[in-house]
């Protein structure tokens, strides 16, 4: 209880504290004070990014991406014509080095690739982190001699948000791009408010955490299914333009080139075992060492294992003081800083432990050099990697327990370690194949709204009525379990609304027409014909009971052919009945009906009435 009352109130706080920020967006918005409208939303996303692993369940504001786009009063309009070649702009915030954020690396091909698909790339940096260093970075390096865009611009730092956003717009405009795939931000968002390309899309990587973007403009592009779910639209048709990427791995050439990292600088001596993990703070995430501690039992059970910790700084403190306590581990559990090609690392060691106990993308990269992974599965929104991209049941651990097990197979397993590293590598070259992945979601998405957006038509909002189908689903299920056990009154008020609710779906119809047969009230059943939609009258159930209402009620002329074919269109398709006797009797009413001889209105009146219900009796 002490824990829950907890949670609750720092989730109250943080809220606050949003609900406080998002007022303030709002209010310079309406200012038109562009400038304090997008220094408080950039504000606000870095308060709730802090939070990125902390399972908030707060994705995104649509209200927010609004605020900051009707700042931008000019909106340029496009003649959309056929074309054959396209000009495809990459906005990025910033340049960083290998895994899940490189947008190079995972979401670019090679220029010379891409023109092969009339496809010119051109790449703009915004700088969001204010950096003039970053030539320095291997991902700068990877854009600028792998990639090759037709044109490559970084903004410089310290510009205001506002002069950020026009030169943004500008660069577009002044390149005549086509699409834009933009990491957003507040200046992006507000650049392409004013409608500077014909399309334009919002690259959305932070699945775990609040972004902006989602939603925004024409296309959404998201990284897991997870999204799908997570993130809710006012619009329907934005659901209908959103496309999945998933991770692509990275161009094979980089991977090959990958040298594996000399371990014996790291005195691991030949022949040892060695995992690795990356981003030490989400191992130490909330001062827990619960992991080191799992680290701890192996390494006293088996000298020989090594594990490595690769990335950032932050949690080297806890580390320190660990090994500290337990001077035994210090030549077993290594920090070995940043690595710019992950490759480098995975190729050395012999398996990878998933970021425990918040889990990432390395999961496919270790699986694309053959090297297995140990997954943890305990949170749906925290550990949704081992769900989403690598999703191997012979790698996922719920606990402690099975994890300790597993490590301890990969240690003493060779074979099977090598085996199902072989396997993985197998699946993840396919799944996440990068020129595949590029070709058909992006530039394939991006020609194929081109092409259509003169001819736009009405796109059917599936999830409205898929969600209203769920909702008769359970009508159905509630009427069929517990409203059948009422009186007759219930049951008929209780379809009666749902014909009022939903009009054209069958079941309501069906079922108060057998209610009505049963009870040979042919005036509640005539009313029904009145109002029952056109379109209804077609369905061949309702068509028997219609027959059956004719032939009972004597109310016109029975046409005993057309009762006896409509009848037939059930019993030469027995699956459509609920079971053996309802074929029976429907199979003795077509031969009463068929004999005038043996026909009365007392006999069938009581065949009939045995016979039903005769629909959706399950």
């Amino acid at each position: 209880m002490i824990k829950k009352t907890a949670s609750n109130t720092i989730d109250k706080l943080i809220n606050q504290v949003f609900s406080r920020k998002k007022s303030e967006i709002i209010k310079y918005s309406s200012m038109n004070q562009a400038e304090n409208c997008m220094k408080e939303a950039f504000d606000l996303w870095m308060f709730m990014n802090r939070f990125r692993n902390c399972d908030l369940k707060k994705y995104f504001d649509e209200e927010i991406h609004q605020a900051i786009m009707s700042l931008n009063k000019k909106k340029h309009i496009h003649k959309i014509y056929k074309k054959k070649n396209y000009n495809l702009a990459y906005i990025i915030t910033n340049i960083v080095d290998t895994g899940s954020a490189s947008v190079p690396h995972r979401f670019m091909l090679k220029n010379s690739l891409a023109k092969k698909f009339n496809i010119k790339q051109h790449v703009l940096v915004t700088n969001l982190r204010n950096r003039n260093d970053e030539k320095e970075t291997e991902g700068y390096n990877y854009l600028v001699n792998e990639i090759k865009p037709n044109n490559f611009n970084h903004l410089e730092s310290n510009l205001t948000w506002l002069n950020k956003g026009n030169l943004i717009e500008s660069w577009i405009k002044k390149n005549k791009i086509d699409f834009v795939l933009a990491s957003p931000c507040p200046a992006t968002i507000y650049a392409m408010a004013g409608n500077p390309a014909p399309i334009q899309g919002i690259l959305s990587q932070d699945c775990y955490c609040f972004t902006l973007g989602p939603g925004a403009f024409d296309l959404t592009f998201y990284v897991t299914n997870d999204q799908v779910f997570k993130y809710k639209y006012d619009n329907f048709e934005k659901y209908n333009r959103t496309k999945l990427l998933y991770l692509p791995l990275h161009d094979k050439k980089y991977v090959d080139q990958a040298k594996p990292l000399s371990l014996v600088s790291l005195n691991i001596k030949k022949g040892s075992i060695v995992s690795a993990s990356s981003n030490m703070w989400k191992s130490f995430f909330g001062d827990d060492i619960n992991f080191l501690n799992l680290l701890k039992e192996l390494i006293l059970e088996n000298k020989n294992y090594h594990h490595i910790f690769v990335g950032t700084i932050r949690g080297y403190d806890t580390l320190k003081v660990f090994l500290n306590k337990n001077p035994k581990l210090k030549n077993n559990i290594h920090f070995i800083g940043e690595v710019k090609n992950i490759y480098k690392l995975l190729k050395s060691i012999d398996f990878w432990v998933n970021s425990f106990p918040t889990s990432g993308g390395t999961d496919i990269e270790a699986a694309f050099v053959s090297k297995p992974t140990i997954e943890f599965i305990h949170n749906r929104n925290l550990t949704l990697h081992p769900t989403e991209f690598l999703a191997s049941n012979e790698c996922i651990v719920h606990n402690f327990n099975e994890m300790k097990c597993l490590i301890k197979r990969f240690i003493e397993d060779k074979k099977y370690r090598i085996d199902l590293g072989k396997y993985l590598c197998s699946r993840v070259s396919r799944e996440y194949n990068k020129e595949r992945i590029i070709i058909d979601r992006i530039y394939g998405s991006f020609i194929e709204l081109f092409n259509n957006k003169h001819k736009i038509k009405k796109e059917l909002n599936f999830r409205e009525s898929f969600n209203s189908s769920i909702t008769y689903e359970k009508f159905i299920s509630f009427y069929n379990y517990e409203i059948i056990t009422k009186v007759h009154k219930i049951k008929i008020d209780f379809l009666m609304q749902l014909i009022n609710k939903y009009p054209n779906k069958p079941f309501a119809w069906i079922k108060i027409m057998e209610l009505s047969l049963q009870k040979f009230d042919y005036v509640l059943f005539s009313d029904l014909l009145k109002k029952m939609p056109e379109e209804l009258v077609n369905d061949n159930r309702i068509k028997i009971l219609i027959n059956f209402y004719e032939l009972l009620s004597m109310t016109k002329k029975v046409n005993l052919k057309i009762l006896s074919k409509g009848i037939d269109f059930f019993i030469n398709d027995k699956s459509t009945l609920n079971d053996v006797s309802k074929y029976n009797k429907l199979k003795k009413i077509l031969t009463l009906i068929n004999n005038p001889k043996k026909y009365s209105k007392n006999l069938l009146k009581r065949e009939i009435s045995d016979l039903l219900p005769l629909f959706y009796n399950y």
